[in-house]
């Protein structure tokens, strides 16, 4: 594109004003619990665990939740990070075993998430709806049974397998 030329050499012709765009809210995920989904069979579930700094970890268990949560740590091998743009997230967990990639949307105030999640190890593809657990703190860890209100909703959900 050629622009006139003025006395001071060449001049660009006015920005047009762009209208402002609608601030989507950042949705963070919560720091205090476990998100879980149904798993691949009874008694099992996943579960994701997210640390204030970027990092992740899940797994696969049919362990009680506090169990769960002292495992899900980072440290190397078993690690990952996640990372949020507006309501979307991606995560990454690694483990021993390999890593499996997550993607799709964090909801409202962070006590749900709708994921799809890839197993390079398994090559299973799947959809899951996640839902925050908080961690009760100061309890000691593996005190009680872990069920919970949530055992009856995982029962609840149906498998939703894609290979």
């Amino acid at each position: 594109m050629v622009f006139p030329q003025n006395p001071q050499g060449w001049s660009m012709p006015p920005l047009p004003t762009l209208p402002s765009l609608p601030r989507i809210a950042q949705v963070a995920p919560r720091f205090d619990g476990l998100y879980v989904a149904a798993g691949p069979e009874p008694g099992w579930n996943f579960y994701l665990r997210f640390f204030s700094h970027g990092s992740a970890c899940g797994t696969t268990s049919n362990q009680s939740l506090p169990a769960v949560a002292e495992m899900l740590v980072p440290r190397p091998p078993v690690g990952g990070h996640y990372r949020i743009a507006g309501q979307q997230i991606t995560v990454s967990s690694t483990s021993q075993h390999g890593q499996v990639d997550y993607w799709g949307e964090l909801r409202g105030d962070g006590l749900e998430m709708r994921l799809t999640h890839r197993d390079s190890r398994h090559g299973v593809e799947r959809f899951d709806v996640w839902q925050f657990l908080p961690l009760m703190f100061g309890s000691a860890p593996g005190a009680g049974n872990g069920r919970t209100r949530w055992g009856r909703w995982l029962r609840t959900q149906p498998n939703n397998t894609r290979r």
